[in-house]
């Protein structure tokens, strides 16, 4: 069958070529094929999920629904069983701090949030949140939460991930919900003001996460809930809860990867064998963090870390059984990190040509060949 890598921050506008932290992905691009994959126009964020949703399930899938339920699906991600009547959403944790006359975020990774932490200060809102309706459901797999409510609203909330630098009261939740969520917010935050984790940080000279977040609030999908795949079409790799829950929406058996420890050999192995038989995504998205976060250095060192550690590997073993994989990105970046809309490069090699050396006459580039339409390129991947 088929393999399907998707990384997020592999072209960023700056770098001396597409492509040219990924050493081994460069030269299969030169014997493979390759070209551009237009995304449309509907939004220049991945924030959203709609362009991991097209690449992982098709363009058409929600059919007219232009708001994808995040929430939702990362309830699907995190393996719980969603009543879809229900209104879910994502929880997350940030910095709020005073500057001039704004109040500012820091995403959990410019402040160095570890799972532990991340744990104990979310599960010290459920009873708070109980208590306005809100049922929180942690993932220890995912180190991810989630809450529901049985009643529905529909918020329009900032997903977190683009929050850094960005004013608090900029970004308030709108919606028939929005007070509510606004209220959790800041009820949340006197707690996090006196969590015991907090004050331990701040002893240790760092800075509390005292906000907590909640976006992706939506009803769940009926339509969608009905048609859930009862069969195992092959297996989805990744460290985005998101990703995973439109991964089991494909009917794919989602694994938590780990990024910042590489993939080790008996990983690589599980994703040979998936896709040697049926179908196999992996999704890494952390270059694409680091950029926003402007720690470009980072960012290079984890594109060769991937490139070395997982795409070279993967490739001798897949060559090896004539096996096929296909490598894009869900956007392209400007020179601060954010997705810009622009169509983005692929590149496909199978069998031999995943081992093939570059000769001199060999001068594609991860950014030639035509553009071509996602329907298209679904067909093409697998």
């Amino acid at each position: 069958m088929s393999i399907l890598i998707i990384i997020d921050g592999l072209i960023m506008e700056g770098d001396p070529t597409p492509g040219a932290y990924c050493n081994n992905l460069s030269r299969i691009a030169a014997v493979g094929s390759t070209g551009m994959l237009d995304l449309g126009d509907k939004t220049a964020s991945t924030s959203d999920g709609k362009h991991y949703s097209d690449l992982i399930l098709g363009s058409g899938y929600w059919g007219q629904q232009n708001k994808l339920p995040i929430g939702y699906i990362s309830a699907l991600g995190m393996g719980l069983d969603c009543d879809p009547q229900k209104t879910w959403g994502v929880v997350g944790l940030l910095h709020l701090f005073q500057k001039t006359n704004k109040l500012l975020f820091f995403s959990p990774q410019r402040v160095g949030l570890t799972r532990e932490e991340k744990e104990k200060l979310i599960l010290g809102l459920k009873d708070e949140f109980a208590h306005h309706g809100f049922t929180l459901f942690w993932s220890d797999k995912w180190a991810a939460a989630v809450v529901s409510l049985d009643r529905k609203i529909s918020v329009t909330s900032t997903p977190l991930e683009v929050l850094e630098g960005q004013s608090f009261f900029d970004c308030l939740p709108s919606g028939d919900g929005a007070s509510t969520i606004i209220s959790l917010v800041t009820t949340g935050q006197m707690l996090l003001a006196r969590d015991e984790v907090n004050k331990q940080r701040e002893k240790n000279n760092l800075l509390p996460l005292n906000t907590p977040w909640i976006w992706g609030v939506d009803q769940g999908n009926k339509r969608v809930a009905d048609r859930y795949p009862k069969t195992v079409n092959g297996g989805l790799w990744s460290s985005d809860v998101l990703v995973a829950g439109l991964g089991c929406l494909a009917g794919l058996q989602t694994a938590c990867i780990d990024e910042n420890t590489g993939m080790d050999s008996k990983t690589i192995e599980q994703v040979a064998d998936v896709g040697l038989q049926k179908d196999a995504i992996i999704h890494f998205k952390t270059p694409a963090q680091l950029a926003r976060l402007g720690m470009l250095p980072e960012r290079q060192a984890r594109l060769e870390q991937i490139d070395k550690q997982f795409l070279n590997p993967l490739f001798a073993q897949i060559a090896k059984a004539g096996g096929k994989i296909t490598v894009t990105t869900s956007a392209k970046l400007d020179k601060e990190g954010k997705s810009v809309a622009s169509s983005v490069p692929w590149v496909t090699a199978q069998g031999d040509s995943l081992l093939r050396k570059k000769r001199f006459w060999n001068r594609q580039s991860l950014d030639s060949g035509a553009v071509m339409s996602l329907d298209k390129f679904s067909c093409e991947w697998v």
